[in-house]
């Protein structure tokens, strides 16, 4: 019966220890105003001009991901069909 408590509790302080405690934010975000009837390379432009550096980080850690290419070609198929 102790061990099983003790395992409560230690799960339930490592759940609570990974809860992330953040700052309020001190900055207002970004606003965009988006027409959906525009195709879609004027539509996301501006987005895509503002977020140019974070995204190409981001892609460069996603290629460092152990997926294969072939991945991505049966998901395309799969969302095809």
């Amino acid at each position: 019966m102790m061990k099983i408590v003790l395992a409560f509790v230690l799960t339930f302080f490592l759940a609570v220890s990974q809860i992330p405690h953040h700052d309020p934010v001190a900055h207002s975000p970004l606003v965009y105003k988006v027409n959906l009837e525009d195709p879609p390379i004027k539509r996301w432009g501006p987005i895509i001009k503002d977020f140019h550096e974070p995204l190409s980080r981001f892609m460069q850690y996603f290629d460092l991901l152990p997926i294969s290419k072939t991945f991505f070609k049966d998901v395309e198929w799969y969302a095809k069909n």
